[in-house]
């Protein structure tokens, strides 16, 4: 079990390193390069802020799923 919640929380530390970081700069550093005009397919500001939350969110969960 102790592997198992050292896991959980190190995917939990993961999610909010991530969720820290510029989700702007992070499409272009990850995904632009997929687009023939990548300008056309960036994220709006509410789909950043999205992705942020659900990031937080997520390593919370992992956070009490491993200490619970």
């Amino acid at each position: 079990m102790g592997k198992l919640r050292f896991l959980l929380l190190f995917l939990a530390i993961c999610c909010f390193i991530v969720g820290g970081l510029d989700q702007r700069k992070l499409y272009w550093k990850t995904s632009a390069w997929r687009y023939r005009i990548p300008e056309a397919n960036e994220p709006s500001d509410a789909a950043c802020k999205a992705k942020r939350i659900g990031l937080f969110a997520t390593g919370l969960v992992l956070i009490a799923i491993a200490l619970g």
